[in-house]
């Protein structure tokens, strides 16, 4: 077991060969159709996404503020670096974790990206109540309705990002 400075076990008393050996739980026969219709549920959405007319310099990059919509007719909000100068050729979509995310990372080596930050909805720039900002509550709103289940809408945002990101930046398209 390697060493670690968790107050828990991550293990779970689990070895290695044990954890393998678990297994994976079988699909819902609907599985890729229900995802495929929430994926052609985000391309009906008009994203309007917006960068703020202000930018900061910042290690090389120029931030700015982003705004999109998502599905369920949510504003969200969150950060697009540009280089400080060239062109850009290709878009990132950089995702947080469960912790959320209260500023951009500026140490990714894309000079020639822009890169979006998104805040996915209840989290961070894309506050809305009811949802929980608080990461150990956020990851259960509506989680007994696989329809209304957070992470659900959290994985639309993201694919929104990408239309809004190709709106902002069709040269990057393919």
């Amino acid at each position: 077991m390697p060493h670690h400075n968790y107050p828990f076990d991550p293990s779970y008393g689990y070895s290695l060969d044990a954890l393998l050996a678990v297994g994976v739980p079988q699909a819902p026969a609907d599985f890729d159709s229900y995802w495929a219709q929430r994926y052609a549920r985000t391309l009906e959405v008009a994203t309007q996404p917006s960068l703020s007319t202000e930018h900061t310099l910042v290690q090389g990059w120029k931030q700015f503020d982003l705004q999109y919509r998502s599905t369920d007719d949510l504003h969200l909000g969150g950060w697009c670096l540009l280089p400080e100068s060239g062109q850009v050729k290709r878009v990132f979509i950089v995702l947080h974790g469960y912790g959320g995310i209260e500023e951009p990372f500026y140490d990714l080596p894309f000079k020639d990206a822009a890169l979006l930050f998104p805040c996915a909805r209840g989290i961070s720039r894309s506050s809305y109540p009811p949802i929980s900002n608080n990461p150990l509550w956020h990851v259960l709103h509506d989680i007994q309705d696989r329809d209304k289940y957070v992470h659900g809408g959290c994985v639309e945002d993201v694919w929104c990002a990408v239309s809004a990101a190709l709106q902002l930046f069709p040269q990057c398209a393919g």
